[in-house]
C-alpha cells in the first residue's frame, strides 16, 4: 500500500528542468529594464516563487516595476523560453507507477497555468496528472499555498494526511505546511536538503527514483 493516497508535484526543478528558458528570459528581462545581468548562481533562488515576489524582495523593485519586468521576461518566455526545457531522467516513470497504483496525482505550480499546461504537453506527459493547478496571471492565485488548494480542490478535496507535495525549493515545503499536507524534498534539483530543514521535511529524495522508496510504491 502506497504510504499517500494523493500526490502533488511541483513542476520547475522537480517534474522538468527549466533553467535554460528561465535564465534565458531573465537576463532578456533585466535587458530590457536597463539592468546588470545576474550570474546563473544568482538566478536560482528565483526558480520556484512567482517572479514579481522575487523581483521586489531580491532587486528591490516596487509593484509597479515588478509587474513591468515581469511582463519583459514573459516576451521571451512565451516566445521561446517555454521550449527550452526537458524532463528529468526517470521522473515520467515514477507518475506512471504512482497512476499504475492508483494514486492519484496533481501537478501543483507556481508557473502561470497556460505555459504550464503547453510544458507539460510539449513533454508528452500532459495526460497523466488527474488535475493540473497553475497559477493565474491577475495575481489571484500567486502562491504556492493558494496553488495547493486549487489543486486538491481538483482533485476534490482529499484527506490532507494522505496527501503529499513534491517539491524542490522552501516555497514548496511552506506551502505544503500552510496548506496542511506533508511535503518530500527533492534535490535533484534547485534546492538543497538545508531548504526544508526549517520546515521539518525529512523525507528527500536525491533521484526520482527516490521518489517511489518513499512512497512505498
Amino acid at each position: 500500500m502506497a504510504l499517500f493516497d494523493y500526490v502533488l508535484f511541483d513542476l520547475d526543478g522537480t517534474v522538468s528542468n527549466t533553467q535554460e528558458g528561465i535564465f534565458k528570459s531573465i537576463d532578456y528581462a533585466m535587458d530590457k529594464m536597463g539592468m546588470p545581468r545576474m550570474t546563473a548562481e544568482e538566478m536560482k533562488k528565483y526558480i520556484g516563487p512567482p517572479l514579481t515576489v522575487s523581483f521586489v524582495k531580491f532587486l528591490g523593485m516596487d509593484d509597479e516595476a515588478a509587474l513591468k519586468c515581469l511582463n519583459a521576461y514573459r516576451e521571451r518566455y512565451d516566445a521561446a523560453g517555454v521550449r527550452e526545457c526537458c524532463l528529468y531522467d526517470g521522473i515520467k516513470e515514477v507518475m506512471l507507477r504512482l497512476k499504475k497504483a492508483g494514486v492519484k496525482i496533481a501537478l501543483a505550480t507556481s508557473k502561470p497555468q497556460e505555459p504550464a499546461e503547453a510544458i507539460l504537453k510539449m513533454l508528452g506527459i500532459y495526460d497523466i496528472p488527474d488535475f493540473i493547478a497553475g497559477a493565474t496571471l491577475d495575481e489571484r492565485r500567486n502562491t504556492k499555498a493558494k496553488v495547493i488548494e486549487y489543486a486538491l480542490q481538483g482533485l476534490g478535496n482529499p484527506d490532507r494526511k494522505r496527501t503529499v507535495l513534491i517539491g524542490d525549493r522552501c516555497y514548496d515545503a511552506e506551502g505544503a505546511e500552510k496548506a496542511g499536507i506533508n511535503c518530500i524534498g527533492v534535490t535533484y534539483g534547485f534546492g538543497t536538503k538545508d531548504e526544508f530543514e526549517k520546515y521539518g521535511v525529512n523525507l528527500i529524495a536525491d533521484s526520482p527514483e527516490d521518489i517511489l522508496r518513499i512512497l512505498k510504491v
